[in-house]
């Protein structure tokens, strides 16, 4: 009998001893489930905290929204010694959906072209049925950058301003939506100077960049035609600083690629607000082989003989 009640109690114990293993094993369980969750809804916050900066940053510079942080109640304005401005005007009519679907992916390319060129997209806006895409070189993305702002102006950010602005235009030329080509025409107009950045507004703040430079930039893409990049004489300079007058028998290649800009003076031209201005035409010869084309920045300029025309 008493070896009865002692296995019985072995097994028991054995019984007790398994049920407490098993609830601990479903605790271990549901913690485990609960902590996953729990990460998986960290992750899920952490991206969306991440497209949200992203999102915030594609309407504000992170160096201006840096310093928005630490003076909140201020209104952001600094000066910017040299910034190159360059602005697209395209005419199309939006009226159906379908009209929107195609105006987006049209963007979606130039946006693209401009990230591989680490420009900085200013903004686009519409007036009616023409369309402006804004674009200014890296300077102007970080105004309170003092290190950058005080270092001598770059050539090279000139020369690849004018090489995002070929590339633009053969974007635009090539564009097609739903298998289909699409005529387009985008003109293009460049120039290069001071300017001001200013974050403006308690609701809905917005970087802005204000100044003759950004005006004249917009006079120089009306009077642009679509074979070439209208530039005004302040930037043709800049271009070309070696030689006195951009006219003056000059060239240089790019370092990048087998691309070649060349330079013929329109003469002075009575501008809108401007009074008159020596204008230019930039023609962009496209790569010989478009395989070797490679990003920006373009470096290594150097100055050889030409004619007639400045050849760079």
């Amino acid at each position: 009998i008493f070896a009865g009640r002692s296995g019985n109690n072995e097994m028991l114990t054995l019984s007790l001893f398994l049920v407490a293993g098993l609830a601990e094993i479903v605790r271990c369980y549901l913690k485990t489930a609960a902590l996953r969750e729990e990460f998986v809804a960290l992750k899920v916050r952490k991206f969306a905290s991440l497209q949200k900066r992203r999102l915030l940053h594609t309407l504000i510079p992170p160096n201006v929204l840096a310093n928005m942080s630490s003076k909140p109640e201020d209104t952001l304005c600094t000066h910017i010694k040299m910034v190159t401005m360059m602005f697209c005007a395209v005419d199309y009519e939006v009226s159906t959906r379908s009209d929107f679907d195609l105006l987006a992916a049209y963007l979606e390319v130039l946006d693209h072209e401009v990230q591989r060129s680490g420009m900085f997209k200013y903004q686009h806006v519409s007036c009616g049925s023409k369309h402006y895409y804004i674009v200014a070189c890296p300077r102007a993305a970080c105004p309170y950058d003092a290190t950058e702002q005080e270092a001598e102006y770059p050539a090279r950010l000139c020369h690849s301003m004018v090489h995002l602005g070929g590339r633009l235009k053969e974007s635009t030329a090539n564009f097609a939506y739903q298998g289909q080509r699409r005529q387009m025409h985008l003109s293009v107009g460049i120039h290069c100077g001071p300017a001001a950045c200013v974050v403006l507004g308690k609701c809905r703040r917005f970087f802005c960049v204000y100044g003759n430079t950004v005006n004249t930039a917009s006079r120089m893409a009306s009077n642009a035609d679509d074979a070439a990049i209208c530039v005004s004489g302040d930037f043709a300079h800049r271009l070309h600083p070696s030689s006195p007058h951009p006219l003056l028998p000059s060239s240089s290649s790019c370092s990048c690629c087998s691309a070649s800009f060349t330079l013929l003076s329109r003469g002075v031209v009575e501008i809108k607000g401007k009074g008159p201005m020596e204008l230019f035409d930039v023609t962009v010869a496209p790569c010989v082989d478009g395989e070797q084309r490679q990003d920006f920045p373009l470096e290594g300029m150097t100055g050889q003989g030409g004619r007639e025309v400045g050849e760079f």
